[in-house]
């Protein structure tokens, strides 16, 4: 186990380096064609398109990533393309394609559901960390392993 993670990390390392170097490829190659399919092309890497996508959505190939949503929803049209982000899989690169801006109307409708929703992770990020500091407070000691047969 000790082995697996060690090489996980190691690996992930080596991603998020090889990850910089192609962003700043992409970003020469960008500059010059402004056409980042080509640019991704030229590099060699390999290209990947989510569909549109809300906040909090599942993507399919990245799953619930919240790195990768905050900085998809950080990215602008003057500055398109995003440092390395992290996902379960390795690093990514992202390049702001398309956006599409909130309906005012259809807000309207779904503003109780959406101010719930964002009330509960409030809560719910809220305990976790008072439930957290609890724990360190408390100096426990995980005596669960001693008490099952081996």
């Amino acid at each position: 186990d000790v082995k697996a993670a060690w090489v996980r990390t190691a690996a992930m390392e080596i991603a998020k380096v090889k990850a910089a170097e192609y962003q700043k490829t992409l970003l020469a190659a960008y500059k010059t064609n402004a056409d980042f399919a080509q640019a991704v092309k030229d590099a060699g890497i390999e290209l990947e398109q989510t569909p549109l996508f809300t906040r909090g959505q599942y993507l399919p190939k990245v799953g619930l990533a919240r790195e990768f949503q905050l900085a998809a929803f950080a990215l602008k049209k003057e500055d398109p393309i995003s440092a390395p982000v992290p996902t379960e899989k390795g690093y990514c690169i992202l390049h702001l394609d398309t956006f599409v801006p909130v309906d005012p109307k259809e807000y309207e409708k779904q503003r109780e559901e959406f101010s719930f929703n964002l009330l509960r992770e409030r809560k719910n990020l809220f305990f976790s960390k008072f439930v957290s500091r609890l724990r360190l407070k408390a100096n426990l000691e995980d005596n669960l392993r001693n008490a099952m047969p081996q």
